[in-house]
């Protein structure tokens, strides 16, 4: 699975934005039940330079609310690990 699958979006606050301006990365859970997943630049880490190349540090654990219990990686736009 890619991440570019999953419907990415660079975020700030609640608008899209190019990733210069961003702090979250948004997309949807790989797990497929369709609910949205934030990540944020502390303390995660974005290398890359397009969704297709995106490597994502520290590995992504979904909990909470969620209760998908998902853990992966994005490596390279690829979701390692489900």
């Amino acid at each position: 699975m890619r991440l570019s699958d999953l419907e990415p979006r660079w975020m700030d606050g609640h608008d899209v934005v190019p990733r210069p301006q961003a702090t979250r990365l948004r997309f949807e859970c790989p797990c497929g039940a369709g609910h949205l997943l934030s990540i944020t630049s502390p303390p995660w880490e974005f290398a890359g330079d397009d969704f297709a190349t995106l490597t994502v540090r520290p590995s992504v654990q979904v909990a909470g609310d969620q209760q998908c219990n998902q853990h992966f990686f994005i490596t390279d736009g690829a979701i390692v690990g489900i």
